[in-house]
């Protein structure tokens, strides 16, 4: 039998789940093939006693969730998880629910002396009492509710001759959903899901299961920091949920301290840094023998050393296991097209010949040692000649004679620099530099167009391709890549569909699909795993000068080996019995280096130490300990033109014209700090006045309303004084102990987000009040809300208004700078504005990853 056949055979298994709908995100399936068959797996593993597992899936955002879906309603259905229904052991003056009643358990009895024992139940009318025979009597969820439904209520909910009619169903249908229902809160233990918790609440929420709310099928809940069960479902149940959510090992362990059964634990290990941290935590859950599953996405399976050491059999979904019966009866199309892509996955690197950007790196890497501890301005210069030269290893476009002149300039005072610091440094570095600045001359003033560019023409013109999706690098100008790619192709009449992505968007996308990824660079290692195993496509090409195929060398040949390095013949051996070699040629290829795979780490990313060298010693001045008294965080570092700087907090808004620029529309756009893009046009003011809260602040003025302002921040206040005592999270706390029932997440978001104007209601400020005990805060709750609400307002009309006015000068402008060329902008545009007077428009220019800065220094303009 050979694996086709032998993976036939494993999805022709009637299981519990072959009649069981999923829906999300208004998508209706069936339990997916590659889930049933990894489930199919699982259990028979199972049998055998090998309970821990890893399973690598091609993605995990949408087969994550079902896979546990599936799993806990295949595992209640078939008896794995067993139901601790019976009336007997209900406690008297214990609170039931049937449907929206609940009632108090008073005892099983006959009373009536007819040989029928009855369930005997009492309501909030005094002295009211029903005694239902226990064959005609519902299923009784168990709940904490201070609530009790009155007699007409029940009786008018329930129907004994309606019981009846539904015994007879289930007799008919012994898998219904209707036995999820009635063993809702009686089931003997749990699945816990250690995975992100705020995604999968919200996905648990919206999830249906055959057209019902999961919710409403099983009993879901979420593990908090002190082990202590807060429900998922609605209705105040209690028992052993279903499914338990967690963000960690620990949560279940105190869980399990009070209480909670765990049948089996399924770990999200494609969640960052999740794994290797809670190390200590797997041993002691394996050592009191709790089955633990694995399951990750092949991008984030790359380290399972830990796993594999601890004996965990890993099976991989890959190019070997996937066969046709996988995906030819998939209905969700982007997880039907991420695992045909990735049985037929295949990446060419295609050598770029160039003379002038490998040699200059090559020389970059040589002094890279010897730079340190050299003049600022030494290194200064080497720090642009190595941002240079990654840039032009990445661009994708010819140089404008504008791009080609501001390049020049910057090579000319390197060099004047270098000749003025030529009797501090070795003859070898000053030799080094200037040939760098030579090569880089060359690069910029050769009359070729970009080898780069040439390639990617071929590879376009010569294939008749119906989408290709080429994926740039942040440093690059995506606009006006995106410019030179449709005016190519209009100008070559190709019919193929371009589209151009960031890193980060194609890193991000759920739903972009295309026949072929075009990647034109090298770029960080963990950057270059994650698109060509993201499966957007069946096909990748890689575009590398020589240096970038030194780079490329190491991490291939490590993932290569990584992700054939499997156990698959060995569960296949277990849950198909012994098997011939047909089988095991296909599920057990070679390893090509196993001294790769011995490492205990991936392989050192040289340009991500390159890059990351360069970033701290660009920002030194802004960045430093606190022990001066400043605070430090994390902000994004933005360059504009002109020399100008600025480090944004993840969430600040900034106000971009990029589209009022290109006359493309009439209104500015609010972005976070984090969703800007180089060659992006951005408006700021050297104050640091906010432009949007300074019109606001005039229009409350003009309208007399000077005061609302102070009124509207009292809330704010009172968590900035109680900050000076409690912790973030001792203050969440406290407001949740208050009362409140907002998500954990939006409360630290009071507390964190200074652009915040309130909390969405009333309420929420009075919990505010309650937990920093500001007695004057609660009894103005209604005034202080209502100044919130109408500063909100001022906000909203300040917007608009700004929106006008932009968009009205800037078009003024441009008229007088006759028709400014967006892409060949290297000055600030300095523009007047009513009420407001001078701003600055800026154009993005780079964008650094997260660094540690003075927050005395974050959002607001600076210079480089």
């Amino acid at each position: 039998m050979n694996w086709n056949e032998s993976l036939k055979s494993i999805l022709d298994q009637h299981t519990p789940i072959d009649n069981v709908t999923l829906s999300f995100d208004n998508v209706e399936t069936r339990v997916s093939p590659i889930v049933k068959a990894s489930l199919v797996m699982l259990a028979k593993l199972s049998t055998e006693g090998k309970n821990n597992n890893i399973f690598v899936f091609p993605e995990i955002a949408k087969t994550g969730f079902e896979f546990v879906i599936a799993k806990t309603v295949m595992d209640i259905l078939a008896g794995r998880i067993d139901s601790t229904y019976d009336p007997h052991s209900f406690k008297k003056g214990q609170k039931l629910r049937y449907e929206d009643c609940i009632v108090v358990f008073e005892e099983v009895a006959d009373h009536d002396n007819d040989g029928l024992e009855r369930i005997w139940i009492s309501f909030s009318n005094p002295h009211a009492r029903r005694g239902i025979p226990i064959k005609l009597a519902p299923f009784f969820q168990k709940v904490d509710s201070k609530k009790i439904s009155t007699a007409k209520a029940f009786n008018k909910t329930y129907s004994a001759k309606h019981k009846e009619h539904e015994a007879k169903i289930d007799a008919l249908n012994a898998n219904s959903l209707k036995t999820l229902k009635d063993n809702k809160t009686h089931l003997t233990d749990s699945i816990v899901y250690v995975t992100r918790v705020q995604s999968t609440r919200n996905y648990l929420l919206t999830a249906l299961l055959n057209g019902n709310k999961l919710s409403d099928v099983l009993y879901l809940a979420q593990i908090g920091n002190d082990g202590m069960l807060n429900n998922v479902s609605s209705g105040q149940m209690t028992g052993n949920p279903a499914i338990a959510i967690a963000s960690d090992l620990y949560k279940v362990i105190n869980a399990m301290s009070n209480g909670l059964k765990v049948h089996r634990i399924i770990f999200d290990a494609s969640v960052s840094n999740n794994l290797n941290q809670q190390l200590d935590a797997f041993d002691q859950l394996i050592s009191e023998k709790i089955p633990i599953t694995c399951i990750a996405d092949t991008v984030n399976s790359m380290d399972t050393r830990h796993l594999k050491a601890r004996n965990f059999l890993e099976w991989r979904w890959n190019k070997q296991s996937i066969t046709e019966d996988l995906y030819v009866n998939e209905l969700n199309v982007p997880v039907k097209k991420r695992i045909i892509n990735c049985s037929q996955h295949q990446v060419n690197y295609l050598n770029v010949e160039d003379k002038f950007i490998s040699n200059a790196l090559t020389l970059l890497y040589r002094q890279r040692e010897q730079i340190q501890g050299q003049s600022s301005k030494l290194m200064n210069v080497y720090d642009k000649l190595f941002s240079m030269t990654t840039n032009f290893m990445r661009a994708i476009v010819p140089f404008t004679i504008t791009q080609k002149r501001h390049f020049i300039d910057i090579l000319d005072e390197c060099e004047e620099i270098v000749n003025a610091e030529k009797r501090f440094i070795s003859s070898e570095m000053f030799k080094d530099l200037l040939t760098i600045s030579d090569l880089l001359r060359g690069f910029v003033s050769n009359n070729q167009a970009l080898q780069k560019v040439i390639m990617l023409q071929q590879l376009l013109n010569s294939n008749n391709w119906s989408h290709v999706c080429i994926v740039v690098h942040e440093s690059q100008d995506k606009l006006a890549a995106i410019k030179y790619w449709n005016d190519w192709k209009m100008s070559t009449c190709i019919k193929t569909e371009i589209t151009i992505v960031y890193t980060k968007e194609y890193q991000n996308s759920k739903s972009l699909l295309s026949d072929i990824t075009i990647i034109p660079s090298w770029f960080r290692n963990e950057t270059v795993k994650s698109i060509i195993y993201h499966y957007v496509s069946s096909t990748y090409y890689m575009l590398l000068y020589k240096q970038e195929e030194r780079w490329k060398t190491k991490a291939v040949s490590f993932w290569t080996n990584v992700t054939q390095d499997t156990d698959n013949h060995v569960i296949a051996d277990t849950v198909l019995g012994k098997q011939d070699n047909g089988v095991k040629e296909v599920l057990n290829l070679p390893v090509s280096n196993t001294a790769v795979l011995d490492a205990p780490v991936e392989v050192e990313d040289d340009l991500e130490q390159m890059e990351k060298r360069l970033l701290e010693r660009r920002y030194r001045s802004y960045s430093s300990s606190s022990s001066d008294g400043h605070t430090v965080i994390n902000a994004i570092p933005v360059s504009f033109v002109g020399g100008l700087l600025a480090f944004y907090k993840t969430g600040h808004k900034v106000i971009t014209v990029t589209d009022i620029i290109e006359r493309k529309a009439k209104e500015m756009v609010l972005k976070n700090a984090e969703d800007i893009s180089i060659g992006e046009f951005i408006v700021v003011r050297e104050s640091e006045k906010e432009i949007i809260r300074e019109l606001a602040d005039i229009i409350l003025k003009n309208d007399g309303n000077n005061e609302l302002r102070s009124y509207s921040q009292k809330w704010r206040d009172s968590l900035k004084v109680e900050l000076l005592f409690s912790s973030n999270d001792e203050i969440v706390e406290k407001i949740c102990a208050a009362g409140c029932r907002k998500e954990k997440s939006t409360i630290l978001n009071w507390i964190t987000n200074d652009e915040l104007i309130s909390p969405q209601s009333k309420e929420d400020l009075i919990y505010i009040a309650k937990a920093t005990n500001d007695d004057v805060l609660l009894e103005k709750a209604d005034l202080y809300f209502k100044a919130c609400t109408e500063v909100r307002s001022a906000h909203r009309k300040a917007g608009h208004l700004l929106s006008e006015r932009l968009s009205r000068t800037i078009h003024l402008r441009l008229d007088e700078m006759n028709e400014l060329d967006p892409f060949n902008v290297w000055d600030p545009i300095e523009v007047k504005l009513e009420d407001i007077g001078t701003v600055k428009i800026l154009k993005v220019i780079d964008i650094g990853s997260q660094i540690l800065v003075e927050q005395i220094n974050t959002n607001r303009l600076l210079s480089e």
